[in-house]
């Protein structure tokens, strides 16, 4: 007795069309969208050490390789230069992997100050922080990991973000929380262009 095998066979353009249609986007895409941006909520447990602040969490690649993207980023007096919203920025400390600063930024006609403690960590976990530390100062928090990718060329950035907008008018809060999630990509990479054009 002859034991029947059946097979089914999925015909190759099937396979060519779904591959296509499903295919993830590569690295170079992925430096053109937007990438993957959410909105959440402090908790008295996250670093900025208040509960029930506005935030986003996100996740995008640069076109720029780890190391690069992670010495633009960290070097903050040069913000001014290169991020148009910060007006100005005055070193007050520096501390081994940390810089405190008074920190100016504005757009709209809106401005404000804090004093700020930025904090670095290099490879092979880069990352740069920062947190209001000024007395009676609206609480905010940064938080932006480095990750390598397949390509050297590339770098994927996590960030995380939470900020107190209770002094902004009521009107202007979801338009300015709005406008961060759709522009958080585009305003790393126009920073981190910048700085790899601008001399060391």
């Amino acid at each position: 007795m002859h034991r029947i095998i059946r097979c089914t066979f999925i015909p190759l353009v099937f396979l060519v069309t779904a591959s296509s249609v499903w295919a993830a986007p590569t690295l170079v895409e992925e430096a053109k969208l937007p990438g993957v941006v959410e909105t959440l909520t402090s908790t008295k447990a996250d670093p900025v050490g208040v509960a029930g602040l506005p935030g986003l969490v996100g996740s995008f690649v640069v076109e720029a390789g780890c190391a690069d993207a992670h010495r633009v980023v960290s070097e903050i007096e040069k913000y001014p230069e290169r991020v148009e919203k910060v007006k100005e920025v005055v070193v007050l400390k520096r501390e081994p992997n940390a810089l405190v600063v008074r920190y100016t930024e504005g757009a709209m006609g809106i401005s404000s100050t804090s004093t700020m403690r930025w904090s670095f960590t290099g490879a092979p976990n880069r990352s740069v922080s920062s947190l209001v530390v000024g007395k009676d100062e609206s609480p905010s928090y940064t938080m932006l990991r480095f990750q390598e990718t397949k390509d050297p060329a590339y770098c994927r950035l996590s960030a995380t973000v939470f900020a107190d907008v209770s002094w902004l008018p009521r009107f202007a809060v979801s338009w300015v929380m709005d406008a961060t999630r759709d522009e958080l990509a585009s305003a790393y990479r126009e920073m981190i262009r910048r700085g790899l054009e601008s001399p060391k």
